[in-house]
């Protein structure tokens, strides 16, 4: 695959990016295979952060809801 870049990017008045000169790369070449793998690394699915979060949430919403409960009661009197 091939991509664009930009060798020389000016900045003009307004503050649009222009380009006086492209380059054509191949675009394996500029990623690494161990930047690649790092990648996916990140962005797969973690089943133990996912509960972490799930359970950090709803443990939250039920608090503001109990809270919110003890509120109203205490309103009424």
């Amino acid at each position: 695959m091939k991509i664009l870049i930009c060798d020389q990017p000016v900045i003009d008045g307004s503050g649009y990016v222009q380009c006086t000169s492209w380059q054509m790369a191949d675009y394996e070449s500029l990623v690494q295979m161990s930047d690649f793998n790092q990648l996916v690394d990140l962005l797969r699915f973690d089943p133990a952060l996912f509960a972490m979060i799930t359970g950090g949430l709803l443990l939250s919403f039920i608090g503001a809801h109990v809270t919110g409960l003890i509120v109203k009661t205490l309103n009424r009197t």
